[in-house]
């Protein structure tokens, strides 16, 4: 096989990003890739010759690589093409999947003299960004014929022919003086001779060829003799060793064969008829035989489907063909085995199934009688040129966003317009035509039709076209126009809500779905489109991101895809100014209070003996001198009260302070659960039971008190006498953040290891006067034994709502309370070594707010 020079053949990788748009809260944009194929045609102009046969005289010349054609379908059956491959303009998107690429040179179906088709085809999966290469081999698709006439056939008669037919073809001419090959469909190949002697003309079968191959060169000799009483024969023999002979007897000659009258059609000619109409007079074939055996129907009509058989035998019909006939409407009256005096084929109705198909050939239909002698008659044809009908579309509607229905009207004179009629609109994301509901037909007037019909559902204008038995006849574009309605504003930092007030209620969600916001320029005309991260149809609110913290915009919206008009097409504009992206004070724990808890040489734990003697002359102390981050509230004051009656590291217990253990920068926050007591009991001194000696007191006091540090914003007081505490939280805030942002580490107390700490946060607005929560949530964050990042994201549900304070709390404990509840739930151990009860430890650092 010769290779061809190889051509390039890209489909452009593109992303299609389709809006999407619905009902629900959530709204996410979508992206669907492309790829693209790289393809080379192989042209293999090859002919396998049956054993014993010499090389044709004529070679097929291989086409260029512009003549061919390329066809993509994809897995649904939707097909692309282009004519000539290496110019073919405009690129086409391939989604991925699966798809036939088909090449073709020349006319699949086309017949006759000089005619050769090429075709191949390859499979491909299309892959998101990525080329994938297709090698495609075109061969020829024909089966090749030739039909050689000895000299002693034209010399013994007169005038002689040969009619040679594929099953899957026409009835085809074959003269002593053609030369060169017939390019025939590949199938049951048949040939006829057709002979005159000067007195009448004598139709018979000759030679029978099974499943004649594609790129396959067959040769057909004649030749004749005659014999000694005077009778001739004739011999055809085939290059792939069939052959066979006929004896022109006295009887043979003296029978009549079959005929077909086909006055309907006039044999041979080709009609024109309107796409989805029918022929101007009956199209009726009469079948006469005196011992018919078979009848022929051959139909090369590629738009009435598979379920047409291309070659019956109305003689011998099976159930399948049968119901193919009915619904073809094609009749058959009169037609058996034997003698039949005149029976009929009706082929009237059968050619309004046929569709117009740009530059397709013409369908053809055949019929071809034979006897039990092999006597045949001269075959029928019909071709049907399909001429496509013209409709005038003389107005369309405009379609109301959300309503999504439109209505053209039509001129048409065509009877059938109702049963073929449709109408599709353009999917720019799939790069499909899809079809449309028709919701009504009616009458309009005299030869006038309105059709009324669903649009797809958006702003923008929708392009159409209009379909008559499957032919596009008119392409239209259905403009959108919007309901009335207004906005109202609730700007934040980076972002501001916009609650669409439509005049018309149920037209909200509609409206939410479609609505786009423009930033108006300085000069008031320039116009820039802003970003929506979320709609909620059903509360009417779209989110509009993008936007710079303390600034004044000018906004305005529109639901048209393309606005142009500032008066008509868009709303009345908006004016607005956005929150301070303002931060936690010292959230970073870098600014700190030095020396906040700052004591020397406190006892820890009581005295204790060297040794078994009963001398007491032992006692540990621990000094203190801790920092603790500067705008910050702790509940130091309670658990570390220098109130306390007993100073002693048993009721004395830091519970927050500054620590070097950062995530970054130099300082973050310690907070541990402890055990504390502000009315200590003396602690009895230690007598050494025996060795080993401790360093320390093995005695442990009982009944002191159990708490969870805490970090938060506010202030803190603590009354050692009565024993309360006093929580302002809260710092004033006119922000609305929307997350909460730190990193934490995290040790659970081995008493409870599934234990969790506690970040809370809330804002808080006014309303009527009254501290009302606007936004809430809080975290149980895990074990981390490294730092670790979180996030406490925050909504708002009332519109409008300003903040005026925040509240933000960390705990080691997700069991905070009063005095009481957390001495009965916070878990705490003693260790008489350094003389303190601790429970779980919480790290913290980088506290920040995302807007």
């Amino acid at each position: 096989m010769i290779r061809s020079t190889s051509f390039l053949k890209r489909i452009i990788a593109a992303m299609i990003i389709p809006a999407a748009v619905s009902c629900s809260d959530d709204k996410t944009n979508l992206g669907i890739g492309a790829g693209t194929i790289d393809v080379t045609i192989e042209i293999d102009n090859s002919v396998s010759l049956p054993s014993g046969t010499s090389t044709p005289s004529a070679a097929i010349s291989k086409p260029d690589l512009t003549d061919f054609d390329l066809i993509i379908t994809d897995s649904e059956g939707n097909s692309s093409s282009w004519t000539g491959v290496t110019s073919m303009g405009a690129p086409e998107r391939l989604l991925p999947g699966f798809y036939t690429v088909r090449a073709v040179s020349g006319s699949i179906g086309a017949e006759g003299f000089d005619c050769p088709c090429f075709a191949g085809e390859a499979t491909v999966m299309v892959e998101n960004a990525r080329t994938i290469p297709v090698n495609i081999v075109a061969t020829i698709s024909n089966t090749l014929v030739d039909v050689v006439f000895d000299q002693s056939v034209t010399e013994l008669f007169g005038t002689v022919e040969a009619i040679v037919h594929s099953g899957n073809g026409m009835y085809h001419t074959y003269k002593p003086t053609d030369s060169g090959p017939l390019f025939l469909c590949p199938g049951n190949l048949s040939v006829m001779l057709s002979i005159n002697d000067g007195t009448e003309q004598i139709d018979f079968s000759i030679l029978s060829v099974s499943s004649a191959q594609p790129s396959t060169f067959y040769r057909v000799s004649i030749e004749a003799t005659e014999g000694a009483d005077g009778v001739a024969s004739i011999k055809a023999s085939c290059s792939n060793g069939e052959e066979n002979t006929v004896k022109l007897t006295p009887e043979f000659l003296a029978e009549t064969g079959p005929t077909i009258d086909a006055p309907g059609f006039h044999s041979g000619t080709t009609i024109s008829i309107n796409e989805g109409g029918t022929a101007d007079s009956p199209l009726i074939a009469s079948v006469s035989s005196s011992s018919l055996d078979h009848l022929y129907l051959t139909a090369l009509a590629p738009t009435l489907g598979s379920a047409f058989s291309r070659e019956i035998d109305l003689v011998n019909l099976s159930p399948q063909q049968k119901d193919s006939l009915t619904n073809y409407r094609i009749s058959v009256e009169g037609i058996h085995k034997g003698e039949v005096v005149e029976g009929t084929v009706d082929l009237s109705k059968v050619v309004s199934f046929l569709r117009y198909v740009e530059g397709a050939i013409p369908s053809k239909f055949a019929l071809l009688a034979v006897d039990k002698s092999g006597r045949t008659s001269q075959p029928a044809t019909l071709s049907v040129e399909v001429l496509p009908v013209e409709l005038t579309l003389e107005s369309v509607s405009k379609s109301i966003i959300g309503v999504n229905k439109a209505q053209i009207v039509l001129a048409s004179s065509s009877s059938s317009l109702k049963d073929n009629i449709m109408v599709q609109a353009y999917d720019f994301t799939s790069d499909k035509w899809t079809d449309l509901k028709i919701d009504t037909l009616e009458t309009a007037g005299p030869s006038r039709w309105a059709v009324t019909f669903t649009v797809p559902e958006g702003r923008d204008d929708v392009t159409c076209r209009l379909l008559f038995c499957g032919n596009e006849t008119n392409n239209f574009i259905i403009t959108r126009t919007a309901p009335q309605y207004s906005v109202e504003a609730d700007p934040f930092s980076l972002h501001v809500n916009l609650r669409i007030k439509a005049n018309d209620p149920e037209m909200t969600g509609v409206i939410t779905s479609t609505v786009q916001f423009y930033k108006i320029g300085k000069d008031k005309n320039s116009l820039e489109l802003m970003q929506m991260i979320e709609r909620h149809p059903s509360d009417g609110m779209v989110t509009v991101s993008g936007l710079d913290a303390s600034t004044t915009y000018r906004v305005c919206s529109s639901l048209l895809a393309n606005p142009e008009s500032l008066s008509e097409d868009f709303t009345e504009p908006i004016e607005f100014r956005t929150e301070a992206s303002s931060q936690i004070p010292n959230g970073d724990f870098e600014d700190v209070k030095y020396s906040s808890i700052k004591y020397s040489n406190m006892l820890s734990g009581g005295r204790y003996s060297q040794n078994t003697v009963e001398i007491y002359n032992l006692q540990n102390r621990t000094s203190f001198d801790l920092m603790t981050p500067e705008k910050w509230a702790t509940v130091n004051d309670k658990t570390f009260c220098r109130s306390a009656t007993n100073h002693n590291t048993w009721y004395l217990a830091p519970s927050t302070y500054t620590v070097n253990d950062a995530y970054s920068g130099a300082y973050a926050v310690r907070l541990d659960c402890v055990g504390y007591d502000i009315h200590g009991q003396k602690i009895p001194d230690y007598l050494q039971p025996g060795p080993p000696y401790t360093l320390y007191s093995c005695n442990i006091p009982a009944g002191f008190s159990h708490a969870a540090g805490r970090l938060f914003l506010g202030s803190y007081s603590f009354d050692p006498e009565n024993l309360q505490e006093r929580y302002v939280e809260g710092l004033a805030f006119s922000s609305r953040p929307v997350a909460v942002n730190g990193f934490y580490k995290f040790v659970a107390t081995s008493a409870n290891p599934r234990a969790t700490a506690l970040a809370r946060v809330e804002v808080i607005g006014n309303l009527n006067g009254a501290d009302i929560v606007i936004a809430e949530n809080e975290l149980h964050l895990p074990v981390a034994l490294s730092y670790t990042a979180f996030t406490i994201p925050l909504s708002y549900e009332r519109f409008g709502m300003k903040a005026t304070s925040i509240r933000l709390m960390f705990a080691p404990s997700d069991a905070i309370g009063d005095i009481e509840s957390e001495t009965q739930s916070i878990i705490v151990l003693p260790d008489p070594a350094t003389s303190t009860s601790r429970g779980s430890s919480l790290w913290l650092d980088n506290l920040s707010l995302s807007y």
